[in-house]
C-alpha cells in the first residue's frame, strides 16, 4: 500500500526539520562570526560556556589575549589560563593564583597561537582555565569559544619581547657617585600591574637601554603583593647628583624566571634555589651553599639539612659549628675593598656565633656578634693579638632565635647591626661608636666558630650576601613612570 505524496513529505520534514534548522542556526552564528569571509575576517565575540561569561576579547599581534571573564555558582581559584585551537583539553597552562567570588568579573590574559603578526589576523579557538573550589581538587574547564582578529600592535621591542613596560627613574641626590656596580633596590606594588604580571612575577625583566639588567626578587614575589621588591645589578653605577632610567618591561605572561638575568630569593622556587641567580646580581652570594667544597673545617663543624626554620633563606643546607671550645670553619672571598655591606642570618643554641674580616692566617680583627660572652678560638692561628668587636650595647641576641646581622664596611672602618631575620637587605643600622670596629685590610675570610663551654651548643649560619653600599647610606630614590 503506497501512503500520500503528501503525507511522505511531511514525514520527512518533520523527521529532518530540527537537525536542518540548527545546521542554519551554527552557519548564521558563524557567519556573524565571520569565520567564512578570509583576510576580510570581520567577526569579534567570545562564546561562554553555560555557567560563564567572555566579553570584550581584545587580540594583539604577538597572540597575547585579553578577556573579561566571569562565573557564577561557586567561589574558584584559577590556577592556569591556556588558549587553543584544539578543542580539547591542553597538557600545559600558564601559571595563575586568582581567586574569584561567584558573579565578580576578572580580566584574564591568554597566550593565542596567533598564525601572523599582523594587524588583522584573525584567530579563532578556544580558552581554558584549571581552576580548584574549597571542596574539589584542580579541575580543567573549556569555558569559551573565541573567534577575533588582532587589533593591538603587540610585536616585540628592539630591547626585548616585552608586552608592556614601566620606565623608572634612579635619582641619586648625594655629592658622590655609587659604587660600580651597583645593586639597586628597586620596591613597587605588584597589585598595580596584575593583569600584566604572572603569578610569582617571574615575567618581568629590567633593561637600561637595550641592555638586559641581572635582576634578583628578594620578597614580595607575587601579583597580589603590595610591595615587592627586587635587586638590579647596575654595572655602570649612578654618578654624583644625576638620574638614570631603566626600564621594567612585563613579559608573556607564561614567561618564567631564567634563572640567568632573572631570579629570585632560593626559598621562594618550588624547587629550592631553582631560580637563584644572586651571584650575577651582587658582589658576593653564597647563601646555604651546595657543599663545603672550599671551607677550612675544624672540629664538629660542617653542613646540615636540619638548621631550625625561621632563617629568611630557609634552611636548606645550612652551615653550623657544634659549639664545643675551638669548633670552626671558614672560606675565602674577594677584598671587600671599601663600602660595602655583609648581610647573614646566624642561629645559635650557646656561646658562639662570630663573624670575622680578616686573614686567619695571621694577626688582624676579628668581629664577635654576640652580647653572652665566650673566647676561646684554639687553633685559629695567632689569635693573642686579634681584636675582638662585640654586640653594641643594649643588644642581647635571644637563644634559639635567628638574627640577620649586617656589617658596613667603609674605608678602614666598620660598624656591625643585628635585627631579625625576617628584614629585607636594605635594612640596616646607623652607624655608632658603640658598635664600630676597625679593618685593616678590608676582609679576606669570613667564619663562623663555637664558643662554648660545652659540644651540646650549636650555632648555624646561612645567607651571606655582599652587596655596595649606597652614597652616605642613601639608596637612590625609585620614580616609576606610566605603564605603556
Amino acid at each position: 500500500m503506497h501512503r500520500p505524496k503528501s503525507q511522505s513529505a511531511m514525514e520527512y520534514l518533520m523527521t529532518y526539520g530540527w537537525a536542518i534548522l540548527i545546521v542554519a542556526v551554527v552557519l548564521g552564528a558563524l557567519f556573524e562570526l565571520g569565520i567564512f569571509s578570509g583576510t576580510t575576517f570581520g567577526g569579534n565575540a567570545c562564546i561562554p560556556a553555560s555557567g560563564y561569561l567572555c566579553n570584550n576579547p581584545v587580540l594583539s599581534t604577538n597572540g597575547l589575549l585579553s578577556v573579561s571573564f566571569g562565573e557564577v555558582g561557586y567561589q574558584i581559584t584559577i590556577t592556569g589560563v591556556s588558549c587553543s585551537t584544539n578543542s580539547t583539553a591542553p597538557s600545559s597552562f600558564q601559571s595563575a593564583d586568582i581567586l574569584m567570588e561567584s558573579g565578580q568579573i576578572e580580566n584574564l590574559n591568554f597566550n593565542c597561537p596567533l598564525p601572523s603578526n599582523q594587524l588583522d589576523t584573525p584567530f579563532s579557538g578556544y580558552l581554558f582555565i584549571e581552576y580548584n573550589t574549597l571542596n574539589y581538587p584542580t579541575q580543567v574547564v573549556r569555558f569559551a569559544t573565541v573567534a577575533t582578529k588582532a587589533l593591538l600592535s603587540g610585536a616585540p621591542s628592539a630591547a626585548s619581547s616585552s608586552i608592556s613596560n614601566v620606565p623608572i627613574t634612579l635619582s641619586n641626590a648625594q655629592g658622590v657617585p655609587t659604587p660600580a656596580p651597583f645593586q639597586q633596590m628597586i620596591s613597587f606594588d605588584p597589585s598595580s600591574y596584575s593583569s600584566y604580571e604572572s603569578a610569582d612575577l617571574g615575567n618581568i625583566r629590567f633593561y637600561q637601554g637595550s641592555t638586559e639588567l641581572y635582576s634578583w626578587c628578594e620578597s614580595g614575589c607575587t601579583n597580589s603583593s603590595s610591595d615587592a621588591v627586587f635587586w638590579v645589578n647596575l654595572p655602570s653605577g649612578i654618578s654624583a647628583n644625576s638620574n638614570t632610567v631603566v626600564n621594567m618591561d612585563f613579559e608573556s605572561v607564561g614567561t618564567n624566571y631564567d634563572g640567568v638575568f632573572a631570579g629570585e630569593a632560593p626559598q621562594l622556587s618550588p624547587t629550592y634555589a631553582e631560580y637563584d641567580n644572586g651571584a650575577s646580581v651582587f658582589l658576593y652570594y653564597n647563601v646555604n651553599p651546595a657543599s663545603t667544597a672550599g671551607w677550612t673545617i675544624a672540629g664538629q663543624a660542617g653542613q646540615t639539612s636540619s638548621a631550625p626554620s625561621g632563617s629568611h633563606y630557609g634552611t636548606t643546607n645550612a652551615l653550623y659549628a657544634n659549639s664545643a671550645r675551638g669548633d670552626y670553619l671558614y672560606t675565602s672571598i674577594p677584598a671587600l675593598t671599601t663600602n660595602v655591606i655583609v648581610s647573614f642570618n646566624v642561629y645559635t643554641t650557646g656561646l658562639g656565633n662570630v663573624f670575622f674580616l680578616t686573614n686567619p692566617a695571621g694577626n688582624g680583627q676579628m668581629a664577635r656578634l654576640d652580647s653572652r660572652g665566650g673566647s676561646d678560638y684554639s687553633g685559629l692561628a695567632t689569635t693573642s693579638s686579634w681584636t675582638l668587636w662585640t654586640a653594641p650595647t643594649g643588644i642581647t641576641e635571644s637563644r634559639d632565635t635567628w638574627y640577620k646581622y649586617d656589617v658596613v664596611v667603609s674605608g678602614t672602618s666598620a660598624y656591625a647591626y643585628i635585627g631579625s631575620a625576617s628584614e629585607s637587605l636594605a635594612t640596616y643600622g646607623t652607624p655608632t661608636s658603640s658598635s664600630a670596629f676597625t679593618v685593616s685590610n678590608n676582609g679576606d675570610y669570613m667564619g663562623l666558630v663555637g664558643d662554648a663551654l660545652g659540644s651540646s651548643y650549636i650555632t648555624y649560619w646561612n645567607g651571606f650576601v655582599v652587596r655596595a653600599y649606597p652614597p652616605n647610606g642613601v639608596m637612590p630614590t625609585v620614580t616609576l613612570g606610566a605603564l605603556s
